[in-house]
């Protein structure tokens, strides 16, 4: 559930319209399982937002009906990306048109090129739109540095980048939720299991149960290939990358001793990717 926000910032430090209402934008990224928002001034910096929050698919319908802004704050903008179904899409374009002053809404597509960089996957238009959104994220953080993009969702994609800043492409494997259930409704005597709410490094034994069995497989197939890739990439390239990660159990494995190389964790990736696509000056 949306909170309701922060009291209003003084209008002069920020973008209004005639009614000097305090202009915000609105930006959405809709996932194979969660939505994640982020609501910021009109002239805000990518992560400078004033709220920011995710829910479920099946939540997102009670979030957009119950939205709420504090006096003289007015969206003019939504910005969107999704991967999802149209159910959803359709959905949010609906409740739009219920909102104050009816924001303009934007549905995102992958582009050819963007703040220097450069789509090199074929086709083109292939490429997903968070795949695209977490590469030009990471690419603020490290410019004309090789780099390398890890997002643990539903799907776990594993993206490069080089240092001149062609989007070079990767590679896409079930992410560690969906190897799990997988498991579950393809095997006979196998239970539904979840990921477990934190990774301990190292294991303290080799799983002697089936739960620690199969949670530790799955991860395991994680980090693999996330090596494996690293490793490739640095070949192709001459040297090792600079790597990021978001998404899932990212969090834990870039904090704890997984890797053998170095990565580090931004949460939200794909969403301040969306930020910074809508804001081409920053």
């Amino acid at each position: 559930m949306i909170p309701s926000l922060p009291s209003p910032h003084p209008v002069g430090s920020h973008i209004t319209h005639a009614l000097d209402s305090i202009l915000c934008n609105l930006y959405i990224d809709i996932g194979n399982s969660r939505v994640k928002w982020a609501l910021a001034f009109a002239d805000a910096q990518p992560g400078s937002w004033i709220s920011h929050g995710a829910a479920t698919h099946s939540a997102w319908p009670t979030v957009l009906a119950t939205w709420q802004l504090p006096p003289m704050h007015r969206i003019a903008h939504i910005w969107c990306a999704h991967v999802a179904n149209t159910e959803i899409t359709n959905a949010l374009e609906q409740q739009v048109r219920t909102f104050p002053g009816t924001p303009r809404l934007h549905w995102v597509r992958t582009p050819t090129t963007e703040h220097n960089l450069r789509n090199t996957y074929r086709p083109s238009s292939q490429l997903g739109i968070d795949r695209w959104l977490a590469a030009l994220a990471a690419r603020r953080y490290a410019p004309y540095v090789d780099i390398l993009i890890i997002n643990m969702g539903t799907a776990t994609t594993i993206d490069s980048v080089s240092a001149n800043g062609d989007f070079l492409g990767g590679w896409i494997l079930p992410g560690l939720t969906t190897m799990l259930t997988s498991l579950g409704k393809t095997t006979a005597q196998l239970p539904h299991v979840s990921p477990p709410g934190s990774f301990t490094y190292p294991w303290p034994h080799v799983a002697n149960n089936t739960l620690d069995a199969m949670q530790q497989g799955c991860l395991a197939a994680q980090i693999g290939a996330i090596a494996y890739c690293q490793q490739q990439v640095s070949r192709l390239l001459g040297k090792a990358p600079r790597c990021f990660m978001t998404g899932g159990a990212a969090k834990e494995i870039a904090a704890g001793s997984w890797l053998t190389f170095p990565v580090e964790y931004i949460d939200n990736l794909v969403l301040l990717g969306l930020h910074r696509h809508a804001s081409p000056s920053l």
